[in-house]
């Protein structure tokens, strides 16, 4: 019974592996300027990028938040300043690919994680997915 517990347990190690180097290399891989390396650098903009009173409701550690690549179109971003809100508009009209960062909070349930959304040109936030 330990021996099959060990083999499940490193069957799920190696299996988290594959996929967080499946993300790097995909990362890595696309022609708009992401590489594996900036991933520390994405999550920290990301976190410099959530309004102060909500650090104390997010229960990810900034440093282990889900990363993960989107398509513009089709997608709800809301932008929070004039400069992102024209930064949007170019970005929707190329049909671009843009970074997702996946923080989640003790109000999920209710009001759904905190979701800024990155231009990897830029590296600059262009806004968050809506929180309902």
């Amino acid at each position: 019974m330990r021996k099959i517990r060990v083999v499940a347990m490193a069957a799920g190690l190696i299996a988290v592996t594959v996929l967080l180097l499946g993300l790097s290399l995909f990362l890595g891989s696309r022609s708009n300027g992401v590489s594996s390396l900036d991933l520390h650098e994405i999550r920290k903009i990301a976190w410099k990028s959530v309004e102060n009173n909500r650090y104390d409701t997010i229960t990810t550690n900034w440093e282990q938040a889900r990363v993960e690549l989107i398509e513009s179109k089709d997608k709800w971003i809301i932008p929070t300043t004039d400069e992102q809100k024209k930064k949007l508009e170019q970005i929707e009209k190329t049909e671009s690919i843009l970074i997702a960062v996946t923080f989640n909070t003790e109000q999920d349930g209710l009001l759904g994680p905190i979701v800024p959304i990155i231009d990897p040109k830029s590296m600059k936030v262009i806004g968050f997915y809506p929180r309902y």
